[in-house]
């Protein structure tokens, strides 16, 4: 904890190197996404929206970065909501944050390969399944700064936000929103999810411009190519 004091600042500088830009799986896709993994890994079962949607991005991001060491270690991380986990459980009336972090790990080799997004898949899936049992959540707090330094340094995709979050359906007072962008994306190489305006799963990120445009071409061309599945 001491060597990792937050920063206070009224104004956080966001990054001047990077853009945002929001990206979408309509239903369909992740219709067609689920069912390339159940025929790929059967072992899996069916998988959630929320494994592909991470899967897809997380191996499309590997593809994006070539430069990279085939061997390293890349790990994707999302927060998951433990309050129905617990034993003894919490009290119906609980307001306030009870969540420890997924955290999925495969080499940059893997996920760039050609069947990357399985793969991704089958970390993710894995990942899940150990953050849900309710063991988990006492493991996780009681060496919370031991699992979290481990990732320092370490090439990590944070995920904020969930698929079945729907900022779209808020309206504060002035209708609902049109746009919804998230300044975590800024930081960290944060990517948010959020069920996306009229369907499907929208995923926010914020990189640079160029690296932005090869990433985009990279998630348009493997949902081409997987189309007609």
């Amino acid at each position: 904890m001491k060597t990792s004091r937050p920063t206070v600042s009224l104004t956080p500088e966001s990054p001047s190197d990077k853009v945002r830009a929001t990206f979408h799986l309509t239903n369909s896709q992740i219709e067609k996404l689920k069912r390339w993994v159940a025929i790929k890994k059967p072992s899996i079962g069916r998988p959630s929206a929320f494994v592909v949607a991470c899967a897809y991005l997380w191996s499309c991001l590997a593809k994006s970065e070539v430069e990279n060491d085939d061997d390293e270690t890349q790990y994707l991380c999302s927060p998951v909501n433990c309050r129905g986990r617990l034993n003894p459980p919490l009290p119906e009336n609980y307001f306030g944050n009870c969540s420890i972090q997924l955290i999925a790990s495969s080499s940059h080799g893997r996920l760039k390969g050609n069947d990357g997004f399985v793969a991704a898949a089958e970390a993710v899936a894995d990942a899940v399944k150990i953050a849900v049992k309710s063991t988990r959540v006492s493991e996780f707090y009681e060496n919370r700064s031991e699992i979290l330094s481990e990732l320092k340094g370490k090439r990590v995709v944070w995920v904020a936000g969930s698929t079945k979050v729907d900022q779209y359906g808020a309206d504060y007072g002035w209708g609902p929103a049109i746009k919804y962008e998230c300044v975590h994306t800024d930081f960290n190489g944060t990517v948010h999810l959020c069920k996306g305006r009229k369907d499907g799963i929208d995923m926010g990120f914020s990189m640079p411009k160029a690296k932005l445009f090869f990433f985009s071409s990279v998630f348009n061309k493997y949902l081409f190519i997987n189309s007609n599945l």
